[in-house]
């Protein structure tokens, strides 16, 4: 009797045995599903939304959508830039996505390498390798004073400013360096708009384009026509200038420089595919009466000449409104703002100022320049946290031609 109560008990067991084995397979499965439905889900939700940046290298295309850009390893820090006139912006608080992890995305950059960056307005930066990788950058603290950090700031595609999206002004996303102390960096730097970031190699630098150009010639002793399409190749090397001599018909020439028997002339686009020039000015005029300071984008008047050529220390500079009106800048005051008169608030000529920036403005305060000043301006940047002020005479309103003497 008593062995039948043991085998009894021991079959018991043994059933109890396999009904926890068996539970606990079930519940192990069930968690497994759990977690691959979630991952499954994540995954759904940063790959939807609206396509906000490509990165490409090569046939190796990465597009992101915003969610997509917050689903990856994320930077947070502190940035800021300054000016050429001197004008500091920042430093704010920022979060984005560090370059390197976008580029590595799609095989990373090699020596040599160029990295360009296009805006939602066209316009373009460029960063070399040596830039990228080894942070070789200018850096200032926060009054302007060139410093070498360590660590460096981290070159960032920046999503977000004080936790909330960029403003259309300057988002989707946005080039920057970030870093936990407050470091600034050129304002050259900053790019606005990004939408696309595209890897160019040293064996793909030199590019060629192909403009087109049609001549029409007519007989005079028939009605018939003959046409004739002439293809002028020109080769640019990254990053790219874009110097036309022939005006695109779909945007129309604002500016032309004549360099002797050169003639050059730009488009608006043209002019925003060359370093573009961030600065708060302000000028002072009679009975001290100041004005701005406005927040104006522009390219620097030293880097449109070198675009077109240059201009040697023999040479001047005169800028002509389309009202008739010119003045004539010397070599010196072109490349280093020197004999540019520079005021305090009291109408004080300032003997030894920082040297003011002379560039040609086509934004003002986020705005094209109206019909009183625009297309373009010619204006100072000047160091306004040292209250130092270019005089109004100086700057020249509905520019059209810049001619090298």
């Amino acid at each position: 009797m008593k062995r039948k109560v043991t085998w009894f008990g021991l079959s018991l067991l043994l059933v109890a045995a396999m009904l926890l084995a068996s539970c606990s397979t079930s519940t192990t499965t069930s968690s497994q599903t759990s977690a691959t439905t979630i991952a499954a889900t994540t995954t759904s939700a940063a790959a939807s939304g609206t396509t906000v940046l490509t990165v490409t290298e090569g046939s190796t295309v990465k597009t992101y959508s915003m969610a997509d850009l917050k689903a990856l390893p994320s930077v947070s820090g502190n940035g800021g830039y300054m000016g050429q006139g001197g004008a500091i912006t920042g430093p704010f608080a920022y979060q984005g996505v560090a370059l390197t992890t976008l580029l590595n995305a799609v095989g990373g950059i090699s020596e040599g390498d160029t990295v360009n960056f296009t805006s939602s307005d066209n316009y373009t930066q460029s960063l070399t390798y040596d830039q990228i990788s080894n942070g070789t950058l200018n850096y200032y603290d926060t009054t302007g004073n060139p410093i070498n950090p360590s660590p460096k700031p981290t070159l960032t595609v920046i999503y977000s400013e004080n936790g909330t999206a960029l403003d259309s002004a300057h988002g989707p996303t946005e080039l920057g360096a970030l870093s936990s102390q407050n470091i600034l960096t050129d304002g050259s730097l900053w790019a606005r708009m990004v939408v696309s970031i595209t890897v160019t190699s040293a064996a793909a630098a030199t590019t060629t384009t192909m403009t087109n150009m049609a001549t029409t010639t007519t007989t005079a002793t028939s009605s018939t026509s003959t046409t004739t399409t002439m293809a002028v190749a020109t080769t640019t090397t990254a990053p790219p200038v874009v110097v036309s001599t022939t005006p695109v018909a779909t945007t129309p020439v604002i500016l032309t420089v004549v360099n002797g028997s050169q003639k050059t002339t730009f488009s608006l686009a043209q002019l925003q595919q060359l370093q573009v020039m961030f600065a708060q000015s302000a000028s002072i005029g009679k009975s001290n009466t100041i004005s701005g300071p406005d927040s104006y984008v522009g390219v620097q008047v030293s880097t449109l000449l070198a675009a077109v050529g240059g201009f040697t220390s023999s040479n001047t500079v005169t800028f002509t409104g389309s009202d008739g009106y010119s003045k004539t800048f010397s070599y010196a005051a072109v490349e280093n703002g020197t004999g540019i008169t520079v005021e305090d608030n009291n109408g004080n000529v300032i003997a030894s100022p920082v040297a003011p920036v002379m560039f040609l403005a086509y934004s003002k305060d986020g705005a094209a320049l109206d019909s009183s000043t625009g297309p373009l301006e010619l204006c100072f940047a000047s160091s306004l946290p040292l209250n130092q002020y270019t005089t109004s005479s100086n700057w020249v309103k509905l520019i059209v031609t810049i001619t090298i003497n």
